[in-house]
């Protein structure tokens, strides 16, 4: 005890934070959601969420901007009008600033965990969006149905589970969901190791859609039978281009045998990489070789 204690002295010794991060800890203990009774509403990259027992709305309580890479990019690339698809919304950190980078566009946002799909509702609320964000509270995959998810404390991480034990969610096809979209201009997905089934539940989706930014990760990968590889072969067989960022605003492009040497990275597959260039005012670096990644 005394030496947990000490180790937490020495960490908030030289936290910039120190009774943020406290307050953030305690809320992670208590076996309920304190956060409804403390009624903080968290100011981040222009927008706000309320602060609620979930780890993205933890760390942006600590840091507002933990996630600002995200959000510019999403507002640099978006139009007013275009239409933004976001699989894995979490409690709305990529949605949101979506929706208000593009008022007069449609929005949908997909969350599987109905605790933190009610944290979504909140914070779409919040922000006076619900009229224009289209929220589903499902996974989306290859077949419909029903899968098993994970409800682990570290909220930000919650997936599809193989043979374990979880809550159980409904399974829909992106297809069926945005049959009427004529177009789609920047897809996300971002549920860990499940993209490739999200993808093949959505083949008429892509064919209709600009750009898809999504997270590549071989061990979330290989816990559902298939590689980094494996998937970007399958979008360069469908006419994307593949870039990962090389700098603030800068593209590298890779090819299907780029070699991911941290965990995981997003990649950005593109349609057309001069309408690209045109939205973002980014520019393209040399390309990476397989060893770079």
């Amino acid at each position: 005890m005394i030496e947990k204690f000490n180790s937490l002295w020495e960490t908030l010794k030289t936290d910039p934070k120190p009774l943020r991060r406290i307050l953030c800890k305690i809320l992670v203990k208590l076996p309920f959601d304190a956060g409804k009774l403390l009624r903080i509403k968290v100011k981040t990259n222009g927008y706000r969420i309320h602060l609620r027992k979930s780890s993205l709305s933890l760390a942006l309580f600590y840091d507002p901007d933990s996630r600002k890479t995200d959000c510019e990019f999403i507002a640099s690339y978006l139009n007013d009008g275009d239409v933004y698809v976001d699989v894995g919304a979490n409690v709305g950190t990529t949605l949101i600033p979506a929706a208000l980078a593009s008022p007069k566009g449609g929005h949908f946002g997909f969350e599987p965990h109905p605790r933190i799909y009610r944290y979504l509702v909140e914070n779409v609320l919040l922000n006076g969006l619900s009229e224009r964000v289209h929220l589903f509270n499902c996974a989306l995959g290859a077949t419909e149905g029903e899968i098993r998810f994970s409800s682990s404390s570290n909220d930000d991480t919650n997936h599809v589970l193989v043979d374990e034990p979880g809550i159980a969610v409904r399974v829909a096809l992106l297809d069926d969901i945005l049959a009427e979209a004529e177009r789609v201009h920047l897809l996300k997905v971002d549920v860990e190791g499940y993209e490739k089934f999200v993808f093949q539940g959505g083949r008429e989706t892509l064919a209709k859609t600009d750009c898809v930014y999504f997270e590549i990760s071989e061990q979330n990968f290989n816990l559902f039978g298939y590689s980094v590889r494996e998937l970007l072969t399958d979008f360069e067989h469908q006419g994307f281009a593949l870039y990962v960022r090389s700098g603030p605003s800068e593209i590298s492009r890779i090819r299907s045998d780029y070699c991911l040497r941290t965990h995981h990275t997003n990649v950005l597959a593109i349609r057309s990489q001069e309408d690209f260039l045109a939205r973002t005012n980014w520019t393209v670096s040399s390309p990476l070789t397989k060893q770079e990644g």
